[in-house]
């Protein structure tokens, strides 16, 4: 697994045992609890997207650098030859 990859697990399960800890430990009525966890699915929701896009956009940029290297070595082979 990529370090973006054992981020994002871990950001996963760091936010479902702190809602989980809110859950116990906080003394809301159902309503205000429900509430509180579609906010906090949608942040998730959120940090995942951004967190794909992010990794996407890394990827491009790789692959474009990779591009790149590759034309300067093929014009350094051509010359050399």
């Amino acid at each position: 697994m990529n370090t973006s990859g054992k981020i994002l697990t871990a950001a996963a399960v760091g936010l479902a045992a702190g809602a989980l800890a809110g859950l116990l430990l906080a003394p809301r009525s159902g309503k205000e609890t429900r509430e509180m966890l579609k906010k906090k699915g949608e942040q998730a929701a959120e940090h995942v997207t951004d967190g794909i896009e992010k990794g996407r956009q890394q990827a491009t940029d790789l692959k474009a650098k990779a591009e790149e290297k590759m034309r300067d070595v093929n014009r350094k082979v051509v010359e050399v030859i």
